[in-house]
């Protein structure tokens, strides 16, 4: 057994995933405007002295320079692999590192290396990315100094706190994502301020719109492929856009003390990022009653020692919740969405992807709430196989089984799904008791039949029934 801490385990949950961009056929077209070493360095030039007098650094022999998708994966990987040893991938840190890197890289348009000291930029990225999100306009010099902006803050943040060790404090997936939301967040809320100033302020507009806009999917590819572009969009929207908002809320309510904090003693929990205010004010935020790591063990240790599976532990967080739920009304996913206390989800995946098992616990606010969530859980369900009906990844089959007493409330679905020429059978659950929810997913994992898994959610279901102390998930 080992831990795959890049797997995207709250999409799983949700019922989907992303193909890699790394296997796709990503050329650029013509290029309107050419990004040279020549241009880079004009632009630095004009923007550098701009962030030092900010943010009160130094910024000596950081270069920005052209570089390949090669030099970029590498970079990638070198500060990856320390990381994901670091919280439990072991011998398969390197090489789950480098398959974020590929999976990444051919629409990154740039990277500050910290390494190097050096911001890389990938020229042919521009046009590549322009075209796959449908933003013929990313690919201007504007943008282009927006994003040497962008990462010349990571490079005076990196001088300031530090980036190498930040991330070697890391403990965990969430710990992960939190730190990459403080990263990406602060930079853009220092590029927002400087934008116009740099001459970039269309640009870093556009730029910002880009980050949150999902590939572009035609008729054929169905529905499914564009909820899944949707969802794998919003995970890394969190970090820039999300954790921009953190920071304008952290600022705005502490000051650069706070923001300073942030780098120095950083949430623990991904809400949080969604709510700056319980990161100023922690007694603000509404305690949790139940303890649910626990209950996650029985489910977990059923992989022990079982190197073919990995295991990853995920929070889910309400802005993941909220794209999970998008084709849903956005005013009820907002109520749900605000609704949630705490969550866990625990994921196995057999190889690379081939299986997959989820087992998530909610804690809601009131017994209505969770309901509520079941409610539109089943509806999503639904709803989801009617958007399904065409396209690469298509619905052949559903089933739905409703769960009433003396059994928790609940439903149970068993689906068969087309993915181009494979069918996938999947089962699916949510059950309820209070102000608990679980869910659970069976995907191409024959040896666990819809029973079992309802088995575990109810075994764990049970482990929750009796609070514990109140517990501080800040």
């Amino acid at each position: 057994m080992k831990n795959r801490v890049l797997a995207s385990g709250w999409i799983a949950v949700l019922l989907v995933a992303l193909p890699s961009l790394a296997g796709a056929e990503l050329r650029p077209a013509a290029q309107e405007f050419e990004v040279t070493d020549a241009l880079l360095g004009e632009i630095a030039a004009e923007v550098r002295p701009l962030v030092c007098e900010t943010l009160g650094v130094k910024l000596e022999n950081v270069a920005v320079r052209v570089a390949s998708r090669e030099e970029i994966e590498d970079a990638l990987v070198a500060e990856n692999t320390p990381i994901l040893a670091g919280v439990g991938a072991g011998d398969a840190a390197a090489d789950q590192a480098r398959d974020f890197a590929a999976s990444l890289s051919p629409g990154l348009l740039a990277k500050y290396a910290f390494e190097e000291r050096a911001v890389l930029v990938q020229a042919d990225a521009f046009e590549v990315l322009s075209h796959l999100i449908g933003i013929p306009e990313l690919a201007s010099e504007p943008v282009l100094r927006a994003v040497i902006l962008h990462e010349l803050v990571h490079a005076a943040d990196d001088e300031t706190h530090n980036m190498t060790a930040f991330f070697a404090s890391c403990d965990s997936a969430d710990a992960i994502r939190i730190r990459n939301a403080i990263l990406e967040g602060h930079a853009q809320m220092v590029a927002r301020d400087l934008a116009e100033r740099a001459g970039c302020a269309q640009g870093f507009e556009i730029f910002t719109r880009a980050i949150a806009t999902p590939p572009v999917t035609s008729h054929e590819e169905g529905a499914a492929l564009e909820m899944m572009a949707r969802a794998a969009t919003s995970f890394m929207a969190f970090n820039y856009i999300t954790g921009e908002a953190f920071f304008q809320g952290v600022r705005a309510g502490g000051g650069d003390e706070a923001v300073r904090r942030a780098f120095s003693a950083p949430p623990r929990d991904p809400v949080v990022i969604v709510h700056p205010e319980w990161f100023l004010h922690p007694e603000l935020r509404p305690r949790a009653v139940f303890e649910l790591d626990p209950a996650l063990e029985t489910f977990a240790s059923a992989f022990e020692g079982d190197e073919d599976w990995t295991l990853n532990r995920v929070s889910v967080s309400p802005t993941d919740l909220t794209a999970a739920m998008a084709p849903l009304p956005e005013d009820e996913i907002r109520v749900i969405a605000d609704s949630l206390r705490q969550s866990r989800v625990q994921v196995a995946m057999l190889g690379q992807g081939e299986a997959q098992l989820v087992l998530g616990l909610f804690e809601f606010g009131s017994p209505d709430e969770a309901a509520a969530y079941l409610e539109a859980y089943a509806r999503l369900q639904r709803l989801r196989d009617d958007m399904m009906k065409e396209g690469t990844v298509r619905i052949l089959s559903a089933e739905y089984v409703p769960l009433t007493a003396p059994r928790p409330a609940g439903v149970v679905v068993e689906k068969r799904i087309a993915v181009g020429a494979v069918n996938v059978d999947l089962s699916a659950l949510c059950v309820t008791r209070g102000a608990l929810a679980v869910e659970a997913l069976a995907s191409n994992a024959p040896d666990w039949s819809a029973d079992d898994l309802l088995e575990a959610a109810l075994d764990a279901l049970d482990q929750l029934t009796q609070p514990h102390a109140e517990v501080d998930a800040r």
